[in-house]
């Protein structure tokens, strides 16, 4: 809710963290407290409460998004279902009731537990992983004080740093409390918003489908410097107004949630008077025409030093305050009937108040006085100054003059006919204020890969379209969703989807469509049209879906979108509530890429100079596009910089922007690369051999113990990949090296045998220091690992895929620092000092086998350093293990991660894997707390076989969709609760009669080993690996541009450009093809 970044960051937490309240008893069922009747009519508000500010007349506040205690959902919801009124009540009691205010709350942020990134320190900045979370929390809010509070907005300022989530779901989160609030009071508004007046923004708001959801628009119009430019702020308002219409919200209001000046940005405690009052009046001035209803001061009090505030740090009246008293002194319940003419450059609008004229005056220049003659019959006029104070003004015949200074006065005492004004524009047919919306409680959002903002559909391709299906009724919801992708008035392609939803569930169902070709249309719009019913017809969705070539990159300068791609600079300026700047770098990815475009829409404030630049590796630059002019398209050809086999990794596009106040409205990359997932993944392993593995994504599991009847059980799963630990301590018990434990050895033997025989493909995890192995003497124990692993590999060369290490980046030795205190990019470097001895030593022993690096949990420093260390060419398989609640966050996130690590060090080639996620019933009440305590109550035991159910299926679903990981294998297929407070989880818990704990922890089965829980039974239905059993291998043309002039040995090939295109190359999706390389000579 503030303006300047610093003051955002501090301000809020400082006012958040200095409220300390006794959590109460009471519970959402109670009754709220006494209505206050809402002061509909008034348009003078502020944002936040205090002591005397009804003594200005103000009469609306907004509240909430952390900045006081009301409708902080964070202190409102402490745990899943347990609800704690006292901040809403303290609030409502201790300032809003006493001064008669009412109120505009924001319903934000989230709660740590609730959180899409619950481990980060901006948590309550994510959006919530589930969306029903949120839901719950606004209807019960909403039905606790539906009779104090008509009106409620949906976050602050979401299209900026508040909100660290995207357009689309933000779009979510509006459709889910409207559905909610609604629910709980049918007669309320929700309003939905975004910082300045960012119409980009707010269209996409609509193409997304919010259009029926909300009732009143809320935007941020801020303003710098002492002259308020009243003709921008109207323009704006303006096209805000015809976009609503456009879209058939004429009826709907704009409310100004936010507005002010501070003191610490160039202005006087006078001036910031002066400017409250000049762009108040403004906003009255088209608050029939444009139905801009009320404007909200930012804010009544100042945090810290100067700043927005009516009152100073201390609580004092500062000059605003008294200037907004002689506002609604002068204006409360006037009506707007136009502007007099002057003649000069003064601002001159009159009001009718009860039959009487009141004339607003002011000059809009910070400095100098105009002198204005007052026409009028009457003796003597009255001015009011933003002083409130008064003064009479004598007539003397027929005119008067008054000197027109910055500071504006309201003159009253007109005789009627005084003034002419010209006369309010209004619309021809006025369009009744909109009441309360009713959306349906089945609805559908579409949320894009979180790589673009804007969805996108390849041509010639097969594409997988994902829309999801939300039932907020109080019923089971069945239906039918229909797609038409129409470019103009052509339909490209139509079809249906049938849906079966419970109550309470969101389900997503995929729209699988290959496009024609269409080259005549690549990089246009098309319309996807959804449509749905369910016993009635949903709200409709008419979305904007680029066609392209390839894959696409589209995002809005500033928005969370962008960040993933921002490499310098910070943010980028699209919303005119943050300043412009004069550099940002950018990093893309054209990895495959045969074809590229890049269109900006780039420029600078005030027409001023600004320039594009392009680089390869962020070092040696080249000026692509320049200019002296507001932002406007531009593009840019992408030729030169599409890689080529001489320039190896180096997959890497950098944009930099940079100039005078320049700005990035949007960015939009066109490539024509392939989707993900791709069938296979090339790596150039050496200038003699190519390694093509097969990418498509197929599920593993981990297993503890492997008795036959368990193996049986995941076999029946499809499973082929299982993961079983090695323990190296156990291996070879003492100081001697080379002195193995025979009965170790035979349990291994027996178990290699028994896993070949039933068709298991084991990935055997190695780690535990033996005697004599530690941090002191690691390099030593490196040998002795490596000569370790040349025994094992030669002993078992039915096993081919050999994980080094488990967690050694945090966890389970001290080979690597993990226990002496070393950075983690540190650790890595020593990783790699062990991978350079024990991959060769390995290799050695079993040329067919491969190496996977041991599960990292760091996905950042850790695997740098690896890189650092020289640790590249000592690994084939990367692999990282992502826990956390929810588990879909880190296993999307860290995966997309280290994938971009593995794609700057040249290593796009090589598979990404993880070998370890999953959640117990402890990770969800460390997060969540009970389920027998929440607000209405789940049963524990029910809550825990469900809930990991939907982590795994998102979690899997997702990399089925995407292929992130080529290989999954989720922790595990038994294993109990493994939280460090089992003791107090088990004492607390409330389970049935004869279970424990550890038959809701991390397994598939219960604690007896055999039992399915409810996880098991749906990947039993599923079955995920199933394209992978009906085709274990496939022939296919592989395309890889080589690091040096090669040819295939065996093959049929030819040259594509620089690309060397392999045909016929049978892929096993078991494991990678090896296609040996000599060289060419002549080329």
């Amino acid at each position: 809710m503030r303006r300047t970044p610093d003051r955002r960051s501090t301000g809020t937490v400082i006012a958040l963290a200095s409220l300390t309240l006794v959590p109460s008893a009471v519970t959402a069922a109670e009754a709220g407290p006494s209505a206050i009747e809402p002061a509909s009519d008034s348009p003078f508000g502020v944002v936040c409460p205090w002591p005397g500010v009804s003594k200005a007349g103000i009469k609306w506040c907004r509240v909430g998004a952390g900045a006081t205690g009301f409708a902080n959902w964070p202190r409102v919801e402490t745990e899943p279902g347990k609800f704690d009124w006292s901040p809403c009540d303290n609030d409502l009691k201790g300032f809003n009731d006493p001064e008669g205010l009412s109120l505009l709350p924001i319903f934000g942020y989230t709660p740590k537990w609730a959180s899409k990134d619950p481990d980060a320190d901006d948590a309550h900045a994510y959006p919530p992983r589930d969306v029903r979370t949120f839901s719950r929390f606004v209807f019960e809010i909403v039905r606790r004080y539906k009779h104090r509070v008509k009106v409620w907005e949906v976050w602050n300022e979401p299209n900026i740093e508040f909100l660290h989530g995207s357009l689309a779901e933000y779009a979510e989160m509006v459709k889910a409390a409207a559905i909610a609030a609604k629910k709980a009071d049918p007669t309320c508004r929700i309003a939905m918003g975004c910082a300045g007046v960012d119409l980009d923004f707010l269209r996409r708001l609509y193409e997304f489908g919010c259009g029926p959801f909300y009732d009143v628009m809320s935007v941020h119009p801020y303003q710098w410097g002492a002259r308020f430019n009243d003709g921008w702020m109207l323009d704006k308002l303006q096209n805000c107004r015809r976009l609503m219409d456009e879209f058939g919200d004429a009826g709907k209001e704009i409310w100004l949630t936010e507005l002010g000046w501070s003191l610490s940005e160039g202005v006087t405690a006078e001036q910031q008077a002066n400017l409250l009052v000049q762009a108040m009046v403004t906003a009255l001035t088209v608050r029939e025409r444009l139905k801009v209803e009320k404007t909200f001061w930012f804010c009544i009090k100042d945090w810290g030093g100067p700043g927005h505030g009516l009152l100073d740090v201390s609580g004092k009246p500062k000059p605003a305050f008294v200037a907004y008293t002689a506002l609604t002194t002068a204006l409360e319940g006037a009506r707007y009937l136009g502007a007099w003419q002057t003649g000069g450059d003064v601002r001159a609008h009159v009001f009718d108040r009860g039959g009487n004229p009141v004339l607003a005056l002011w000059n809009p220049a910070p400095e100098g006085l105009v002198a204005v003659e007052l026409p009028t019959k009457a003796e003597r006029l009255l001015v009011r100054a933003v002083t409130n104070e008064q003064r009479d003004l004598a007539v003397t015949g027929v005119k008067v003059t008054l000197e027109a200074a910055h500071a504006p006065v309201f003159v009253t005492g007109f005789a009627p006919g005084d003034l002419e004004v010209v006369p309010v524009e209004k619309a021809q047919t006025e369009p009744p204020v909109a009441q309360p919306g009713s959306p349906k409680h089945v609805w559908l959002s579409v949320v894009p890969p979180d790589t673009t903002l804007r969805p996108y559909l390849v041509l010639d391709a097969s594409n997988a379209f994902p829309v999801r299906v939300h039932n907020d009724s109080d019923g089971r919801a069945q239906g039918e969703i229909a797609l038409d992708l129409r470019l103009g008035d052509r339909r490209v392609a139509e079809g249906k989807l049938p849906f079966d939803v419970d109550k309470g569930a969101v389900k997503t169902v995929v729209w699988q469509v290959v496009l024609p070709a269409l080259p005549e249309s690549a990089g246009e719009l098309a319309t996807l049209v959804i449509r749905g019913t369910a016993g009635h017809e949903l709200d409709p969705v008419d979305l904007p879906v680029r066609l392209t070539r390839g894959r696409a990159i589209e995002f809005l300068g500033n928005s969370f979108t962008e960040r993933q791609y921002l490499r310098e600079g910070g943010k980028s300026g699209c919303a005119e509530s943050i300043r412009f700047g004069s550099k940002w770098i950018y990093r893309l990815d054209l990895r495959d890429a045969k074809w590229a475009q890049l269109r900006l829409l780039v420029g600078a404030h005030m027409a001023q100079e600004w320039h594009v630049s392009l680089s390869k590796d962020d070092k040696a630059w080249q000026e692509a596009a320049s200019g002296k002019s507001w932002p406007d398209w531009r593009t840019v050809d992408l030729a030169t910089y599409v890689p080529s086999p001489d320039e190896g990794a180096k997959t890497a596009l950098f944009v930099k922007i940079h100039g005078q106040d320049c700005q990035l409205r949007e960015l939009i990359l066109e490539t024509e690369q392939p989707l993900r997932p791709k069938q296979v993944s090339v790596y150039q392993q050496s200038p003699t051999e190519l390694l093509v593995w097969d990418a498509r994504p197929e599920l593993g599991l981990g297993m503890h113990q492997m008795p036959d009847n368990q193996i049986e059980l995941v076999r029946k799963l499809g499973v082929r990949f299982v993961r079983h630990t090695l323990y190296w301590n156990q291996v070879e018990t003492t100081a001697e090296a080379g002195k193995y434990d025979a009965g170790q050895l035979a349990q291994w033997d027996d178990l290699v045998q028994r896993c070949e025989k039933q068709g298991v493909i084991l990935v055997v995890v190695v780690h535990g220091n033996p005697p004599g192995v530690s941090f002191a003497n690691r390099q030593q124990g490196y040998r002795r690992f490596a000569a370790f692993m040349a025994d094992m590999a030669k002993r078992y060369p039915q096993v081919r895929y050999w994980e080094l290490w488990n967690e050694m980046d945090v966890a389970f030795t001290d080979l690597f620092g993990a226990q002496n205190g070393v950075p983690l990019r540190e650790r890595g470097r020593m990783y790699a000092d062990m991978l350079k001895l024990a991959y060769p030593a390995l290799k050695a022993a079993n040329s067919d086998a491969y190496v996977l690096v041991g599960g990292m949990t760091d996905t950042d420093e850790f695997p740098r350093g690896l890189y650092e260390g020289g640790g590249r060419d000592y690994f084939d398989v990367m692999s990282i293990h992502t826990y956390g609640v929810p588990v879909m966050w880190s296993f999307s996130a860290r995966g997309q991660r280290v994938r971009r690590i593995l794609d700057e060090s040249g290593d796009g080639g090589k598979p990404l894997w993880n070998t370890e996620f999953g959640i117990d019933a402890g990770n969800f009440v460390g997060a969540w707390g009970y389920p027998h305590a929440w607000t209405p109550p789940q049963k524990d035991h029910e809550f825990f076989d469900a809930e990991q159910g939907r982590q795994w299926q998102s979690c899997l679903e997702k990399n089925q969709e995407l292929g992130r990981y080529a290989k999954a294998l989720p922790y595990q297929f038994q294993a109990g609760n493994e939280r460090d407070d089992d003791k107090h989880l088990r004492e607390r818990a409330q389970l049935p009669l004869g279970m424990t704990l550890d038959d809701y922890g991390f397994g598939l089965v219960r604690s007896d080993g055999l039992t399915p829980r409810p996880t098991y039974d749906w990947l039993l239905e599923q079955q995920l690996n199933r394209p992978i059993q009906q085709a274990p291998t496939f022939t296919t043309d592989v395309r890889f541009p080589p690091k040096t002039k090669v040819i295939p040995v065996g093959y049929e090939y030819h040259w594509e450009g620089d690309e060397l295109l392999i045909r016929n190359v049978k892929v096993d999706s078991a494991f990678p093809t090896r296609v040996r390389l000599r060289a060419e000579s002549g080329r």
